[in-house]
């Protein structure tokens, strides 16, 4: 997205990032249940969109468990539906009334009896059955966290109940991401493509790059040489 278009009340709004280091994991670390992607998953899960017009792009309900990342006010837990023993589970890292994980039991069941209709599969008589965990999330940005521990341990078959080092889980999705990411340094900031027959200009406190032209401010080369530049994004940071 061009940063002149933000419109957020934060420059890395933390659920985009937690978001995407939550797609990452359950894409590359689970080998042995199904991972839906969090914007599709929230999407149908809170009725946001019409369940008969959404198919996931992975293969639902092919392994023993399937996993369905919610993320609703700021917050992320996790519906398990175990298609082996045909339970349902809802995690919610900082523990939640019975009452909510109902009413995304609910979501989840009105999502299934769409999805057997447009597939024409034998619908599953699913029973809901509690999550044995230990560890509760005290602080309030560690939910994603959380997710990735317990997808990880039901994706390997050990217990959900061992103690963990949050810290130690962001380290490593952290290494992952940006080993599998592109090097987008000599990119333009603005427009994403690379300096080809452009005069760049840099940012003085982010030091990313940018067209000259893409800055609509029509300087020389010269005047860009004693102008300090500012981009969009440390901007609107300022402006905070």
């Amino acid at each position: 997205q061009n940063p002149r278009n933000f419109k957020t009340s934060a420059l890395w709004p933390k659920e985009l990032v937690t978001t995407w280091a939550l797609d990452y994991f359950g894409q590359t670390n689970l080998t042995n249940s199904v991972y839906v992607d969090c914007d599709g998953s929230t999407s149908v899960m809170t009725q946001a969109l019409d369940p008969t017009n959404c198919i996931f792009n992975v293969p639902i309900f092919t392994k023993d468990i399937t996993f369905f990342p919610i993320l609703k006010n700021s917050h992320f837990t996790l519906i398990i539906a175990n298609s082996r023993e045909k339970t349902l589970q809802f995690y919610d890292p900082m523990g939640s009334k019975l009452a909510i994980a109902k009413i995304a039991i609910a979501s989840f069941l009105k999502y299934y009896k769409a999805w057997c209709t447009i597939t024409g599969e034998n619908p599953i008589i699913w029973k809901h059955v509690g999550i044995p965990v230990r560890t509760i999330q005290r602080d309030s940005w560690n939910c994603g966290v959380f997710i990735m521990h317990i997808m990880r341990h039901l994706d390997k078959g050990t217990s959900t109940n061992e103690i963990f080092n949050p810290d130690e889980i962001r380290a490593a999705i952290k290494k992952g991401l940006l080993e599998s990411s592109d090097d987008m340094y000599d990119d333009c900031l603005y427009c994403n493509k690379p300096n080809i027959d452009h005069f760049y200009v840099q940012c003085k406190d982010c030091q990313r790059w940018v067209h000259g032209v893409c800055t609509h401010l029509n300087l020389s080369p010269e005047q860009w040489a004693v102008e300090q530049f500012q981009c969009e994004l440390c901007l609107h940071h300022l402006q905070l």
